[in-house]
């Protein structure tokens, strides 16, 4: 649980520059994403298979949110190593990362896909398997190959603490969904604003989320200090 309350402290304690993140950077990729999730829905939904629609919609989900991750990753490895976090350093590694996590993050959501295609199981082993691909580039600076074989080694050793973080978290946002919901409901049923309105949820919610996931992953990582020591990132061990 020590997980846990550390990623609220370090939440609580750098909100602003979360904030800043989010709003400059995890909601206009939110938005890129949903016009293009609703525009397969829309495709597959004339065709008479909407079920399609959905896989190809969580296709994209998988993809936006191992990009998402990246400033948060290092935030909370900052936060955990140091004490404090630098907001620029957050940016560095979203600007040194986003280009490798997004080519991997497709051809992980590939195999997500296809796994879900032949039965729910592979998908979901896959999912779990690949997780941390973009904790290894951020904290390990393992990328491409590399950083495959060694987010399956992390996934494979792992795999319940994974999976069991994964449907908590899944569960609390579940929660929260619904009780944003039910609360834009009262005042409007625009879709627009429904939209928006849980995209924004989605979007204060998800560095939490990697705050924990991370605060797991430092304990199974071998952190790169000479990669860290470029961006002035001090220390191997948590504190």
């Amino acid at each position: 649980m020590n997980y846990y309350q550390e990623a609220w402290n370090a939440y609580r304690k750098n909100f602003g520059t979360i904030l800043l993140i989010c709003l400059t950077f995890v909601f206009p990729l939110q938005l890129i994403f949903f016009f293009v999730i609703n525009y397969f829905n829309l495709l597959f939904s004339l065709f008479f298979i909407p079920q399609l629609g959905q896989l190809f919609g969580f296709f994209f989900l998988t993809i936006g949110l191992c990009v998402a991750q990246i400033p948060f990753i290092k935030m909370a490895a900052q936060f955990s190593l140091e004490g404090e976090v630098r907001r620029s350093d957050c940016f560095q590694s979203l600007f040194e990362n986003i280009f490798p996590v997004y080519v991997m993050s497709v051809l992980y959501s590939l195999l997500v896909l296809i796994g879900s295609l032949l039965l729910i199981v592979p998908g979901l082993l896959f999912l779990i398997w690949f997780a941390t691909i973009p904790h290894v580039a951020v904290l390990e600076n393992r990328r491409w190959w590399k950083g495959f074989k060694r987010a399956f080694a992390i996934g494979k050793e792992h795999f319940f603490k994974i999976l069991g973080v994964f449907f908590l978290m899944w569960l609390v946002e579940l929660v929260i969904q619904g009780a944003l919901l039910y609360s834009v409901l009262l005042f409007t049923n625009n879709l627009l604003i429904i939209s928006i309105a849980m995209m924004l949820g989605n979007m204060l919610f998800l560095p939490y989320f990697t705050l924990v996931f991370t605060n797991y992953t430092l304990d199974w990582v071998e952190i790169d200090e000479g990669h860290f020591g470029k961006l002035e990132f001090a220390g191997q061990y948590r504190k």
